[in-house]
């Protein structure tokens, strides 16, 4: 009876330290999710902010049919793609089609960066306006807006064409 009891009493110190030790680790694993969560809502607005000025400086270029005077060097920014893309890779919230968007929209911002310091054509002035439309849905999309995003000019071309494609 007594080496039943103290089998017991062993078993019983064992399981308390075990279920001891697993609430704080639960605690710490949804303190860490939440901030997982946290930072990626933040990449996310960040990132959609930053479309909506590309957006409507690419909209303003396709317009003009040339870059409106002053520096180019800041009239598409990606530095907030630049710091939150790592984020937004490691969110699992991200499929794959949304996180090849972005990535295209951000390509093809790239290229028509360089576009910039040479005189535009009329190809470069419809992909200019198309980028924009892209940057303004992807923008959308990010910050939950669906209605929105689904709102795209029928003249704009919504296909995802890879940035290689871009003249």
């Amino acid at each position: 009876m007594q080496i039943a009891l103290t089998v017991l009493a062993i078993l019983g110190t064992l399981g308390g330290a075990w279920i001891g030790s697993a609430i704080p680790s639960r605690y710490q694993e949804r303190i860490e999710r939440k901030r997982e969560q946290a930072e990626i809502r933040a990449a996310r607005r960040l990132i959609a902010n930053e479309l909506n000025v590309l957006a409507a400086h690419l909209k303003a270029v396709a317009e003009l049919g040339k870059p409106p005077p002053g520096p180019i060097h800041n009239l598409l920014p990606m530095e907030a793609w630049g710091e939150q893309r790592l984020v937004l890779a490691r969110a699992k919230e991200i499929d794959i089609l949304e996180w090849r968007r972005i990535d295209i929209v951000y390509a093809r911002v790239e290229l028509l960066r360089h576009r910039l310091q040479y005189e535009l054509g009329g190809d470069d002035v419809t992909n200019f306006r198309d980028t924009g439309a892209k940057a303004e849905y992807i923008r959308n999309m990010l910050i939950g807006d669906e209605l929105q995003a689904a709102v795209i000019d029928p003249e704009i071309d919504v296909t995802w064409d890879a940035p290689s494609e871009v003249a």
